[in-house]
């Protein structure tokens, strides 16, 4: 049995090459036309930004309250509070 030379063994591997680049190429152009579009960018209105209120004067601003508004004092001892 006599074997193929050297060269139909390469000419055969890059036909063989060829082929599948080909199809790689055939099958990447079928997914791309059956892939559904990119997501659109939506527009949305810009939220209104709060700010928080930090520091001493918000402390002050938030702090407990009795019935009148005032805010609760500190009460050292019991002796006055008769």
């Amino acid at each position: 049995m006599k074997f193929p030379s050297s060269t139909v063994f390469a000419l055969l591997g890059a036909a063989l090459i060829a082929i599948s680049y080909g199809l790689a190429r055939f099958a990447c152009h079928a997914l791309e036309r059956s892939a559904p579009p990119p997501p659109r960018y939506i527009e949305h209105e810009p939220e209104e930004e709060v700010e928080d209120e930090t520091g001493l004067q918000a402390a002050y601003d938030y702090q407990l309250q009795n019935e009148d508004g005032e805010p609760y004092k500190l009460v050292a001892n019991d002796a006055e509070n008769r």
